[in-house]
């Protein structure tokens, strides 16, 4: 497997998850976390850069593993959003 240096940066760059914020909304606008999650979006996406950084932050690997607590590293948005910003 090649090793690609620096990328972890960039990755994970305000710019980059505000990036995968929008492409993760997109057609779901109108879900009540989507909303949530926008009201507040500023204090979310440091939130969650806070947690990629500090090696904090786990998503879920399945549906079954998910939680219907509203803790923010179970939002959907929050887990899409990493995926969108991991394969841009």
């Amino acid at each position: 497997m090649k090793r690609i240096d620096g990328i972890w940066a960039p990755l994970t760059s305000f710019e980059n998850l505000l990036r995968a914020y929008h492409k993760a909304r997109r057609g779901k606008r109108g879900r009540p976390g989507v909303a949530e999650f926008g009201l507040n979006l500023e204090r979310e996406l440091l939130a969650l850069q806070r947690a990629l950084h500090d090696g904090t932050y786990h998503r879920a690997t399945t549906a079954s593993s998910r939680s219907t607590s509203a803790s923010p590293a179970s939002s959907p948005l929050r887990r899409f959003a990493i995926g969108s910003c991991t394969t841009r």
